[in-house]
């Protein structure tokens, strides 16, 4: 069994998991947490209050100490770093990097779809073509993580759109909203739970 963590309206990550028949929770419980066989970070909310809710709950003790698989979406890829520049506020430290803010030439939100270059091999993209384009709604995004970048995304300049780290993958993008390449990133990542 998943957990997802309830950071707010999740709706078409619950569809999308419905659809490949996984069994999952939505949950903000620590305990149901600690007990699911992976969890998933959607990506929904700012910086500032998913971090103060992630504390109030006791989850980022949870998250930090995770030895199972972890996927991060959007926000849920961006706390992995240190550093959000969103709210000024430290992360969950998996890993060195910053989040930062898009160039202020740049229009966000960073909105549509956009190719990743795949820049080597991971699990989580198995089945997945280099270039093949997904659902991206963002205005910040993880720069330098001390991570593998498995694949980026040029918006102004390039940005990791998908890392890894041990037990732990990020995506920038949506995919739940990244039709059947996005269905087949959330199958890799239940395969690996």
């Amino acid at each position: 069994m998943l957990a997802v963590i309830d950071t707010g309206n999740i709706t078409s990550l619950s569809l999308a998991l419905q659809r490949i028949k996984t069994d999952f929770v939505v949950t903000r419980d620590p305990e149901a947490v600690q007990a699911a066989d992976g969890i998933i970070f959607p990506g929904q909310g700012r910086a500032g209050t998913t971090m103060k809710l992630l504390t109030d709950l006791g989850l980022t003790e949870v998250l930090t100490g995770w030895t199972k698989p972890y996927l991060g979406i959007c926000l849920g890829m961006q706390l992995l770093g240190d550093f959000s520049e969103e709210d000024d506020i430290p992360g969950l430290n998996v890993f060195p990097g910053v989040t930062v803010k898009f160039a202020s030439t740049l229009i966000t939100p960073h909105m549509g779809w956009n190719p990743v270059q795949l820049d080597r091999t991971s699990p989580l993209t198995k089945g997945i073509e280099d270039k093949t384009c997904f659902y991206f709604v963002h205005s910040y995004y993880l720069d330098n993580p001390a991570c593998e970048v498995v694949g980026a995304t040029d918006y102004g300049s390039r940005f990791p759109s998908i890392v890894q780290l041990q037990n732990f993958y990020g995506v920038q993008f949506h995919p739940e909203k990244s039709g059947p390449a996005g269905i087949q990133i959330l199958k890799n990542f239940v395969s690996l739970c």
